[in-house]
């Protein structure tokens, strides 16, 4: 959780973004057609999320879900699987950096 809110944080990646554009499509839904289902202006932040360049808003996952058909349980499980592979990364280049550190 970030120190501005209180809400968790919804970890974005070009590899959820691409999920959400499979489910998307699988339901022949534009990127106009989700973001007005969502309550949006614009195709450009469905468009975003699918670019990895932003995260759903926490609050409209649940919408999400719903508008998608994703099982509950599916989109935790990819929400916590890029988390975990965040993680991942970030240790391996702690590691790595402190390797190097050493070997210096």
């Amino acid at each position: 959780m970030s120190a501005k809110s209180s809400r968790p944080h919804v970890p974005y990646s070009v590899q959820f973004g691409a999920y959400l554009k499979e489910k998307r499509l699988s339901k022949d839904l534009s990127q106009a057609d989700l973001s007005r289902s969502l309550g949006y202006d614009t195709a450009q932040v469905v468009s975003n999320w699918e670019r990895g360049i932003q995260a759903p808003p926490f609050e409209k996952l649940l919408d999400l879900c719903k508008i998608l058909q994703i099982p509950r349980k599916d989109i935790l499980k990819k929400l916590l699987d890029e988390q975990a592979r965040v993680y991942e990364d970030s240790l391996k280049k702690l590691w790595d950096n402190a390797r190097t550190k050493r070997g210096a």
